[in-house]
């Protein structure tokens, strides 16, 4: 009977431990997650960037057919100007996106390490 008891006691102390650790766990696990979240963002906006830049470049090409016309000529030529000033600007911050991206490659390889906390 006796050991009954210290094993009970043993496991509520065992229990109250593992209380005790459950906070800190579930802040690493979220910052982990919080980590994996910030890592995938140069991937993002570099995807992004390059849809905007081809979007940017139809809709220039598009413009650019109507600059002959007589009225829309004008307003159709602006709009390509700035379509295209659109479309260097993704393909800069698109740059800019894939060498950040290149450069925390090896934390991203050490990230990717599964955590399987709930």
């Amino acid at each position: 009977m006796r050991e009954l008891k210290s094993l009970n006691r043993s496991l509520n102390k065992l229990s109250a431990d593992v209380a005790k650790m459950q906070p800190p766990v579930d802040r690493t696990y979220s910052a982990v997650v919080g980590a994996k979240a910030v890592l995938a963002k140069p991937r993002q906006l570099s995807r992004s960037m390059k849809w905007l830049a081809s979007k940017s470049n139809t809709l220039r090409n598009a413009a650019l057919f109507l600059m002959p016309f007589p009225v829309i000529g004008t307003l159709a030529g602006r709009i390509a100007k700035a379509l295209r000033a659109v479309k260097t600007k993704a393909e800069r911050i698109r740059r800019g996106a894939d060498n950040m991206d290149r450069r925390i490659k090896p934390a991203k390889k050490k990230q990717s390490a599964k955590c399987t906390h709930p």
